[in-house]
């Protein structure tokens, strides 16, 4: 949600959450997840085989609109989900996740 710990970094990167107005922590639904049909999802796993692999993505999850243009990213270090002297580092990362390697944190 928008006001959440992760809701936050998002903003301060310069991107919207998808479920922004779905409460603190919200649950979705896969009818919500299909509705919002967000241009990026983000894989927030760090450890363990729960890793979402875009070559392996089919069936309804193929029509969303960040698997068919590349949107499907993994971030690959806690760093931008813990609170701590590292998350400066872990913006940059989610920035570039968000936006590409030539994002900049808008001023």
């Amino acid at each position: 949600g928008k006001h959440s710990f992760p809701g936050s970094l998002l903003e301060l990167v310069g991107a919207k959450n998808a479920f922004e107005e779905s409460g603190l922590y919200p649950t979705i639904s896969a009818e919500g997840f299909f509705a919002a049909d967000p241009d990026v999802i983000i894989d927030g796993a760090t450890h363990g085989d729960a890793r979402l692999d875009p070559l392996e993505v089919h069936g309804a999850l193929a029509e969303l609109r960040a698997v068919k243009t590349g949107g499907l990213r993994v971030l690959l270090s806690a760093r931008t989900l813990r609170p701590g002297p590292r998350l400066g580092e872990g913006l940059h990362e989610l920035g570039e996740l968000v936006f590409g390697p030539d994002w900049r944190r808008p001023r």
